[in-house]
């Protein structure tokens, strides 16, 4: 048991009807998430989640249910914590442009680790034996619009402080930045690819910017 996973579950209490005692349910999800990310749904078993957790099947399956909910918890958990770094870079920006370009500058630090595996919400989307799951697939498209959301509302803010002169929508640029960035992540574990999408980050600016 890592020193992580004992941190997260040491303070359960004794339940006493003899069900699982409680845990962290978030920091729980956050220790799995890179295990469904390295192996996928398919190669992820609940041993390999009970070894990284320090938990039992039972508990496991009493929080989230069966491996598919698991699974899109993982999907949702990670979505959400995503959402909110990109939206604590763009309100901590003096200026909306700052906001986006601080957002390129995130995927360009996440390509740049040695240990990039790229995005799991963009590795779920691509996997073909979830194509099936309209639940898990609505679930990304959900956190994917928010996203856009975000970005198209700093488009706009900075199209009014005059730092963006572009024909195209606020829309169309901000799903125009999040389609760059997922592809960059998709690719992130290629070394010429990730020179290709720093390329393409500065390009999108300069193309957009005052």
């Amino acid at each position: 048991m890592t020193n992580q996973s004992y941190i997260v579950f040491m303070n359960e209490n004794t339940s006493q009807s003899g069900r699982p005692r409680s845990f962290d349910k978030e920091a729980v999800l956050d220790l799995m998430i890179p295990v469904f990310f390295e192996n996928g749904f398919e190669g992820t078993s609940f041993p390999m989640l009970e070894e990284v957790t320090g938990l039992h099947r039972q508990s496991i399956r009493y929080a989230y249910g069966d491996k598919q909910s698991l699974f899109q918890f993982s999907v949702k958990r990670y979505g959400k914590n995503k959402l909110e770094e990109i939206r604590d870079i763009l309100s901590n920006s003096e200026r909306a442009i700052d906001g986006i370009k601080g957002v390129f500058a995130m995927w360009v630090r996440d390509i740049n680790r040695e240990t990039c595996r790229g995005c799991f919400l963009v590795a779920t989307s691509s996997d073909r034996t979830l194509a099936s799951d309209s639940d898990l697939l609505g679930s990304i498209s959900q956190i994917n619009r928010k996203i856009v959301g975000l970005l198209e509302e700093t488009f706009h803010a900075a199209r009014i402080e005059g730092d963006v002169v572009t024909e195209l929508t606020d829309r169309q640029l901000a799903q125009q930045m999040l389609t760059i960035g997922d592809g960059a992540m998709a690719l992130c574990q290629l070394p010429y690819a990730r020179e290709i999408a720093v390329t393409i980050f500065e390009s999108f600016c300069k193309q957009i910017c005052n």
